[in-house]
């Protein structure tokens, strides 16, 4: 499989060499990104969002209504920095760019040299600032149907949204074309019940509008598994049988693996450990498997900074976290690559 940019071996690059030193020797190293919900406030109602479904261990705690002030947003982008993260990653939560400062906070990473990206709806993208966009590392636009009447349906949004995500995404391709810089851009279709017989199609659509690649994954419930497998082998054929210029990552599968093996078989999470997320809440949590979920809750950083809090409360945290509590892992193939990276128990290690 060609994992591209979703490559699960990334923690094996020189420049994490330190940080997998510190994983080895049983300390909490700088996160190497941060990944960051700015808001939990969104202008779509997706059927299966993970954080709105009471079928997701991510909804237990999750209100809506909360959104991280702008200053609040500044002041944090320079603690990541200070405490070494080298990226931020504006996820959802929420929908970012409904934040009303959005592209004050997204220029003011890379003002600070943080390498930024963006996963979005896209419907927002028309009142934009170009220059911001185009600096982003990658861009992630969520369109999960190649129709109008599908989108609406699963989104629950006025029917004409999905032309305008179409057309705003067409813009910035063709200012990335025609400025010869700009982000990675793909766009994310996670399969569902209501989707997964427009996979082919929407292969075809992310080709004519002319982005670098579609990313193919699948609705994560821990029940969910059971409903994947009746059209598994179906959606499967589509990705292999449906031939276009651009890449498609085929995750479909794995994700789908990850969800039949429920709870890790490893006892460490070391991808939490490197990669923090920070809730609209201002809370910490491991992963987006475990946000507003008080087992994934590390602690908040309302009243502390990130770097006082990753050097304290993060890392006495981690000194007795385990898997224990994990239904279900969207990371199992990263973490059981670092566990094997810094096991010292791996035989004949000299023999590459």
């Amino acid at each position: 499989m060609n994992y591209g940019p979703y490559s699960p071996f990334k923690a094996a690059h020189i420049r994490h060499s330190v940080r997998i030193g510190d994983l080895a020797n049983n300390f909490l190293p700088d996160p190497a990104q941060v990944q960051l919900m700015i808001t939990n406030r969104c202008n779509h109602n997706c059927a299966f969002c993970a954080y709105r479904s009471t079928r997701s261990d991510s909804s237990q705690t999750f209100d809506h209504r909360d959104q991280i002030p702008t200053e609040r947003c500044m002041n944090l982008l320079q603690e990541f920095k200070d405490t070494g993260a080298e990226a931020i990653q504006f996820t959802g939560g929420g929908e970012p760019t409904v934040h009303p400062d959005f592209y004050l906070i997204l220029n003011k990473a890379q003002k600070l040299g943080l390498s930024t990206a963006l996963v979005t709806n896209g419907s927002l993208l028309y009142d934009i600032s170009m220059t911001d966009i185009l600096n982003l590392s990658w861009l992630r636009v969520s369109i999960d149907a190649a129709t109008p009447e599908t989108y609406c349906k699963i989104r629950h949004v006025p029917i004409d949204t999905f032309e305008k995500v179409i057309h705003n995404l067409k813009y910035i391709v063709d200012m990335k074309d025609r400025t010869g810089s700009g982000p990675r851009i793909g766009i994310g279709f996670v399969v569902n019940p209501d989707n997964w017989a427009e996979t082919s199609l929407a292969i075809n659509l992310a080709a004519n509008i002319g982005v670098d690649n579609i990313r193919i994954s699948a609705a994560f419930f821990k029940d969910s598994a059971e409903e994947h497998m009746i059209y598994m082998n179906k959606v499967n054929e589509m990705i292999e049988t449906t031939q276009v210029p651009i890449k498609v990552f085929n995750l479909f599968g794995h994700r789908l693996k990850d969800l039949i093996q429920k709870g890790p078989k490893y006892k460490k999470c070391q991808y939490a450990r490197l990669v923090p997320l920070i809730g609209a809440d201002q809370n910490v949590y491991t992963c987006c498997c475990l946000a507003y979920n008080n087992a994934g809750l590390i602690g908040s950083i309302k009243d502390t900074s990130f770097f006082e809090f990753w050097d304290t409360v993060a890392k006495k945290f981690y000194r007795n976290h385990t898997t224990k509590n994990c239904n279900i892992c969207m990371f199992n193939n990263k973490n059981e690559f670092i566990n094997y990276m810094i096991n010292s128990d791996s035989e004949d290690v000299e023999w590459i």
